[in-house]
């Protein structure tokens, strides 16, 4: 069985580049992925994105998120809708990744135990990560 990964863009991250050991710091646009993998007996997406780059860019880091990067726009360039997705896995819990979890009310989530845990137990210096 052959399957398909196709990425898709969810908007980027304004950040900085810090190089070790050089006080200045270069700014980058970091963009954020997710995967759409299709072939099999299931249609599963790989981490959900970003959400609202409004929130993002008042509670973590400036963000932009074009129309064309929305998970309804991205989706539909692959031929799915919101409610094709029956499996999400996050490879992480911040909010760069789960974003569009809550879009997904059908879909079953895997994340790893230790990933679970961390969500409801970050290290001080990444809470505002999750």
């Amino acid at each position: 069985m052959a399957l398909t990964v196709t990425a898709l863009k969810m908007g980027v991250l304004l950040l900085e580049k810090a190089f070790d050991g050089i006080q200045k710091r270069t700014p980058i646009r970091q963009p954020v992925w997710a995967a759409a993998i299709s072939g099999g007996e299931r249609k599963i997406l790989v981490d959900t994105g970003l959400h609202d780059s409004q929130w993002i860019s008042q509670n973590c880091v400036p963000c932009e998120i074009g129309p064309e990067e929305t998970m309804e726009a991205s989706l539909a360039r692959i031929g799915w809708r919101l409610e094709d997705v029956e499996i999400v896995v996050n490879t992480h819990l911040h909010y760069d990744h789960v974003g569009n979890n809550p879009r997904f009310p059908g879909a079953l989530f895997y994340t790893g135990y230790q990933e679970w845990e961390t969500a409801f137990h970050p290290p001080a210096s990444q809470a505002f990560l999750y």
